[in-house]
């Protein structure tokens, strides 16, 4: 996670660069995964402490998952030629170089709690009372 307040470069369809906050994820992007929820396991070091495990030292994953935010960008570069015989690329292409962008959880719930957006969601959720015609 980059510090508070430091933000991501990001291409955008006009060519240009946008800023976001978000967390730089390793990922093998495909295309259209922009949207995609991504999810976290959260872990922690097997040190011994519990009754139930040996002190291995190795990193063990917890029962539950998170959401940890949406999957936004991945940085594309042209690929070397290992890559480029592997995925049957152009010279001309370019590839995924596994390194993504996810937009905080929190920053969806931030949004979605625009005074402007819950008045909506209001008025679209008011039940219709709709009179029966004898």
């Amino acid at each position: 996670m980059p510090p508070p307040g430091e933000k991501i470069p990001v291409g955008n369809e006009a060519g240009g660069i946008d800023h976001v906050e978000g967390y730089l994820i390793e990922n093998n992007a495909i295309s259209g995964a922009s949207g995609s929820p991504v999810f976290v396991r959260p872990s922690y070091r097997s040190t011994g402490l519990r009754k139930d495990e040996p002190d291995s030292g190795l990193l063990m994953g917890q029962d539950q998952i998170a959401l940890l935010g949406v999957y936004q960008a991945a940085w594309f570069l042209p690929p070397d030629a290992a890559r480029r015989e592997a995925v049957k690329a152009k010279t001309s292409d370019v590839v995924p170089v596994g390194i993504g962008v996810v937009i905080p959880a929190q920053k969806l719930v931030d949004l979605l709690e625009i005074e402007t957006l819950r008045q909506m969601r209001a008025k679209a959720l008011k039940p219709k009372i709709v009179s029966a015609k004898p």
